[in-house]
C-alpha cells in the first residue's frame, strides 16, 4: 500500500537524492542559488510564483519586444518632427519678439533723441 509522505519528508528525500549526485546539474545549481537568497529576494520569487500560478500557460518572463523597421522609423520620425517643431516655434517666437520691439515707440520716427 502507498504511504503518503509529508512535505518535509518529500523535501528531505529530494535533498538526499540531490546531495548523493556528483554532477552539477541544473537542480543542484538552482538549489544552491536558492540557498543564498536574502529574505526580500524570497518575497520577489514568491510574487513571480504566484503570478505564474494564475496562468500556468503564460511564460515566466516574456521575451523583450524587438521593434519592427516600421516602428523604429515612426519613432525616429516623431523625434525629428518634435525637434523641427521646437525649432520653428523658437524662430517664430524670436520673430514675434523682434516685431514687437520694432513696433514700439522708439522704432522708426519715434520720439528718441537723435545725436
Amino acid at each position: 500500500m502507498f504511504v503518503e509522505r509529508t512535505r518535509d519528508d518529500e523535501l528531505a528525500a529530494f535533498m538526499d537524492e540531490l546531495l548523493a549526485e556528483e554532477s552539477a546539474d541544473f537542480r543542484r545549481r538552482l538549489v544552491t542559488a536558492l540557498s543564498r537568497l536574502k529574505p526580500e529576494q524570497w518575497e520577489a520569487l514568491e510574487a513571480v510564483a504566484l503570478e505564474l500560478m494564475k496562468d500556468p500557460a503564460a511564460p515566466a518572463f516574456a521575451p523583450a519586444h524587438t521593434p519592427t523597421i516600421e516602428e523604429e522609423a515612426r519613432a525616429e520620425a516623431e523625434q525629428q518632427a518634435q525637434l523641427i517643431y521646437q525649432q520653428i516655434l523658437s524662430e517664430k517666437r524670436a520673430a514675434a519678439g523682434m516685431l514687437s520691439e520694432s513696433s514700439g515707440p522708439l522704432a522708426g520716427g519715434g520720439t528718441a533723441k537723435q545725436a
